[in-house]
């Protein structure tokens, strides 16, 4: 999977979950990148984590740096307002 960011350019990412999600359209998808950094042997990690239900969207982007845990960059949550019959 491609993502096209303006401060970055186009970066390819490993995907897992994407052919169930692309099935129904509905479920959780996790984007994971690793890229290599000036110090030999560390690399950085960039992770997107995709949540959508029927009335409800998650968005969360992490990252980490050699072996630390990822910590969560930014985080949306949608939820549509159910209307009343």
């Amino acid at each position: 999977m491609k993502i096209q960011d303006l401060g970055y350019g186009s970066r390819s990412f490993k995907v897992v979950g994407l052919k169930q999600f692309a099935q129904t359209g509905l479920g959780d998808f996790v984007a994971t990148r690793h890229e290599s950094v000036g110090t030999p042997g560390v690399k950085s990690t960039e992770q997107l984590a995709v949540h959508i239900a029927l009335d409800t969207l998650v968005y969360v982007w992490a990252e980490s740096l050699g072996d630390e845990e990822l910590k969560t960059v930014s985080r949306f949550a949608f939820t549509r307002k159910r209307l009343p019959n």
